[in-house]
Parts: structure tokens; C-alpha cells; sequence
């Protein structure tokens, strides 16, 4: 509003001169008159924090919330209700172990609710309750934060038919031979992963690591005319939920207190280390390592409040019952201990690992009974990240394909390789952009494979 300062008695919207006395008129102060609304709900966490105002959560972080009348602090709350914006943002439980996953949907109590957190980013939420009879509700916004997956990339081989003498004594040697179907052979992976996660400050991240991959089998094998067929109805998990990592790799870190860590204990390869600071540093020696692409960012403890370095979401951390090369339920030599997930604080995180699936064919020659075998499998390897006191939460995945055929030539008595249409071969493969945070599978990968070699 615009207003005469001299004679007082004209006004106008927009700049112009006083019709009376002809003065210039000037712009007059806004006055705005705000009424704020009262609250009602008082909603607090265990630490007795107010998570209305600026609350700042982690990705797979519990949560213990009890609602409360401000106006009546001993009013009763009851038919307490949260709306988190999209029904995956949150979930009352994630279980997970060596044969299976399950969620648990979030359900509130009468005046106080548990969860975990299974999105991250800005949730919005709306809080009703009953107070004394009459409806209230409470609106506000909690941040989640996520590690940062800087780094998730694949780099893959081809499928190729290995062979190994059986009896390299024996006068038939030739006839002796045994052959395998492989995703990769040394010194190339099947398929190799680098991983390199980011836990930024000034918020507390502490927790764990780990990498998890779940699998379809299906493989298929015509040996003298009878046909044999092994498949999983769902993703299985593959042989262990934390995957293995071994000792194959060198690291060194700053004095600003990084540290090394590596662990062998599973047929997986892969490798481990770990660095606090731009100035650490960190090499990795593996026997038949592949180059690696760079790829593009994206983007827990039990309910029971426990806090180990081991993983309490009910996982079932027996022994290591991975398979060898060809297939056997070989364990390592040292009899080492179950793999387990990489404590890790605020710093930068740097993981690698691979694996190379095959399955056996059989003898060549006069001694062959299998005429054709076919694999047509999905796997799916995920990094996996937990607070203390949390669930696993998946920060990314990689999906690829292992598709192939290992055909008998009766021409020159051996098997040829014959490449899917599906088969993932001499591929970089990036990670998807829409996958699900809590990957879900029902079995083991050896249930079904323990047998058919």
C-alpha cells in the first residue's frame, strides 16, 4: 500500500503522487497478522527426543515412539494411526537368515509405535489419535539418512567348458576326462564387483556391511535320453546370506586410523578394505582380477536391541557349505570361521568380490553319459548396509544372467559351448535403478544344486 505522508488522506496500490497536494507517495510497512495452530500430540522417541522438529533418522535405524496429549499430559491416547507417505517407507520387522527373508508389516499400538526405516530421503508423516473422544492429528517431516553408494559396477567373463584329467595314470586317459560348464575359468572371474560406499558425518553411522546375493536355479541335464531337471520356485539365497570374501587382497590405510580387514572362508572371492580419509589408500592382489568400470552412485542389528559384530536379524551363520569349482560341498582348508559382515563408522568403504558358477558335464569319450546340459539362471547381488540396533537394508543391486548350454560333439568327442540369448557374457553391468530395499528370498541355493553333481 502506498500512502501520502504529507496531508495523510490518499492511499493507492502502486507508486504514483498525492491528488491533493501533489507528494510523492511512499510505500507503507506490511503487517501480517500469523496465528499459529496449538499442538496437540507430543511425540517423542526412547531417548525421549522430539521428532517433530527436525528429527534426523538413518535407513534401517529402529524406532521406539511414544504419542502423548500435550493439553492433558495424563489424558488416555488410543486408535493411534501413522501415515508415512508411501506404505514401503517403513516396516515393523525384517528377519533374515541362510534360508529365508520376511518382513514384518508395521503395526501401532494404542499410543506408541515400533518400526525401522526402509526408504530414505524426506518422509512426510501424519499422526492421528483419540484424545479424550475427539480426533487430532500432528503433521511433520523426518529425514532419513543413507550411506552412499558411490561405487557398484560388474564386469563379466565368458561361459567355457573346462576340463580335468581324472586318472592322468590310466592308459585312457582321453576317455577319463572330465568336463565342466563354467561362468569364467582362471584367471577371469565369471563376474566381478567393486564396491565403494561413503558414510558421511556429522550424523553417527556406525553399523555394518555386508554383501548378499540371491539366485533362480535352473539347470537341466539329458544324460542316455533321460532328462533331470533341478529348479528353485523363487530366489533362493546363494549358499549364505553374508556372501564370502577371502584374504586375497593387500590394503593399507593413513595414520588418521584406517585399518585393513580381510577374512577367507568361502569359494566366493573377494576382498575387503577400508579407508578413512582422502589421503588413504588401499590395493588389492587377486589371482585373475579383471578390470573395473566406474559406475554411478545410487541412490542393521535385530529388533532386539542388540549391538555384535555378528549379525543378530536372526540369520543362522553356520559353517561356510559353499561349492568348489566343480560343484562340490567343499569347505577351505583352514576350516575358517562363517563369514561375517565389515564393521563399519563414518569414512569411505572399498569391497570386492565375484563369482564364477559352473556345474559339471561329466566323463568324455566311451565313458560319457550326458549328452547335454543347460543352465538359465538369475542372480541378484545386493550391498547390504545395518545400524546398530537396525535391519538390513539393501543400497543397491546388481541383476545379472548366467545362460548357456554345454552341447556333446560326437565328431570330435567333447562338449561345446553353446552361449543364451538371456547369458550375461563380456558385459559391464551397471546397477538397477528400481529395486527392492528389503530383498526377499525362500531357501538355499545347495538345497538344490548339493545333489545334482
Amino acid at each position: 500500500m502506498y500512502k501520502c505522508q504529507k496531508c495523510k488522506m490518499f492511499a493507492s496500490a502502486g507508486p504514483g503522487v498525492c491528488w491533493k497536494c501533489g507528494a510523492k507517495l511512499e510505500a507503507e510497512p506490511t503487517i501480517l497478522h500469523l496465528r499459529f495452530r496449538q499442538r496437540q500430540l507430543a511425540i517423542h522417541n526412547e531417548s525421549n527426543i522430539d521428532v517433530t522438529a527436525g528429527y534426523v533418522a538413518v535407513l534401517g535405524g529402529r524406532e521406539a515412539w511414544i504419542v502423548s496429549s500435550i493439553a492433558t499430559p495424563t489424558a488416555t491416547v488410543v486408535g493411534l494411526q501413522l501415515n508415512f507417505g508411501h506404505p514401503t517407507n517403513v516396516v515393523g520387522d525384517y528377519v533374515v537368515n541362510d534360508q529365508s527373508a520376511a518382513i514384518t508389516p508395521f503395526n501401532p499400538l494404542p499410543n506408541r509405535a515400533r518400526f525401522y526405516w526402509a526408504q530414505d530421503g524426506l518422509i512426510p508423516i501424519i499422526v492421528s489419535a483419540t484424545i479424550n473422544g475427539q480426533m487430532v492429528q500432528e503433521r511433520f517431516t523426518v529425514q532419513v539418512l543413507s550411506p552412499v553408494l558411490s561405487r557398484f559396477t560388474a564386469e563379466t567373463s565368458m561361459t567355457r567348458i573346462t576340463s580335468t584329467l581324472a586318472d592322468p595314470r590310466g592308459t585312457d586317459a582321453e576317455n577319463r576326462t572330465t568336463s565342466a560348464l563354467a561362468f569364467g575359468s582362471p584367471p577371469d572371474d565369471g563376474i566381478a564387483f567393486t564396491i565403494q560406499v561413503n558414510l558421511p558425518g556429522p550424523h553417527p553411522m556406525a553399523g555394518h556391511l555386508t554383501m548378499t546375493q540371491i539366485m533362480r536355479v535352473y539347470r537341466q541335464r539329458v544324460s542316455n535320453g533321460a532328462q533331470n531337471t533341478i529348479q528353485s520356485l523363487g530366489f533362493v539365497v546363494d549358499r549364505e546370506f553374508h556372501y564370502g570374501y577371502d584374504d586375497g587382497a593387500s590394503s593399507s590405510a593413513s595414520a588418521s586410523g584406517g585399518s585393513g580387514l580381510s577374512q577367507s572362508s568361502s569359494s566366493h572371492s573377494s576382498s575387503l578394505s577400508q579407508s578413512y580419509s582422502s589421503s588413504s589408500s588401499s590395493s588389492h592382489s587377486r589371482s585373475g582380477g579383471m578390470g573395473m568400470g566406474i559406475g554411478t552412485g545410487i541412490g542393521s542389528d535385530s529388533g532386539d536391541g542388540s549391538d555384535s559384530d555378528g549379525d543378530n536379524s536372526g540369520n543362522s551363520l553356520s559353517r561356510s557349505n559353499s561349492f568348489s569349482s566343480l560343484g562340490g560341498g567343499a569347505m577351505d582348508d583352514e576350516g575358517d570361521p562363517p563369514n561375517e559382515p565389515l564393521a563399519v563408522v563414518t569414512g569411505q568403504y572399498n569391497l570386492m568380490t565375484q563369482d564364477s558358477p559352473s556345474t559339471l558335464l561329466g566323463f568324455n569319450g566311451r565313458y560319457r553319459d550326458t549328452d547335454r546340459v543347460i543352465v538359465n539362471e538369475e542372480y541378484r547381488m545386493y550391498v547390504m548396509y545395518r545400524p546398530t540396533n537396525g535391519i538390513w537394508v539393501a543400497l543397491g543391486e546388481i541383476v545379472w544372467f548366467w545362460h548357456a548350454r554345454g552341447v556333446y560333439n560326437i565328431t570330435t568327442n567333447r562338449f561345446d559351448v553353446h552361449f543364451g540369448a538371456q547369458g550375461t557374457e563380456n558385459r559391464s553391468v551397471h546397477p538397477s535403478l528400481a529395486f527392492a530395499r528389503l530383498p526377499l528370498w525362500n531357501g538355499n541355493s545347495s538345497d538344490h544344486l548339493e545333489e545334482w553333481n
